[in-house]
């Protein structure tokens, strides 16, 4: 039997391997190729970046459409009334989003006329999309 010595990153690693049956001058040849087969890594120095522990706070119109999107779809309206009211008052009332989800709400709830005059700001707020134009239609 003979050892090999694996080096990899500075660490040597011990492979114990067993010889074929040959004579002492192979098994000396074997043991000398071996040794040449160490090879030395270069060890790779890891220099660590700080990392900042939260995303900055970006003030990003449409921040909450997947949380008004999520109780939407859940049927759960009073939560996303809420949610809309806290979104439209940071936003000024500049979220298209908000404004389409606030007059489907309205709409299921009956009060067609307010939410007819809420997809017409949504048809305000962005002039070219067709989905608003036909919510529109769809109140009259």
């Amino acid at each position: 039997m003979f050892i090999i010595y694996v080096t990899s990153r500075g660490h040597g690693v011990a492979i114990e391997k067993e010889a074929s049956a040959g004579s002492d001058e192979e098994r000396s040849v074997m043991a000398d190729d071996a040794m040449k087969t160490d090879v030395q890594l270069p060890v790779a120095t890891d220099l660590k970046k700080p990392r900042p522990k939260k995303a900055p706070e970006l003030p990003i119109l449409e921040r909450r459409n997947w949380l008004i999107h999520l109780h939407y779809i859940r049927k759960d309206y009073e939560t996303c009334k809420a949610i809309i009211k806290e979104q439209l008052h940071e936003t000024q009332g500049m979220c298209e989003y908000a404004v389409y989800v606030q007059a489907l709400i309205m709409r299921l709830e009956g009060n067609i006329q307010q939410s007819l005059e809420l997809f017409q700001s949504c048809a305000i707020l962005n002039p070219k999309s067709s989905d608003n134009l036909k919510q529109v239609a769809r109140s009259l």
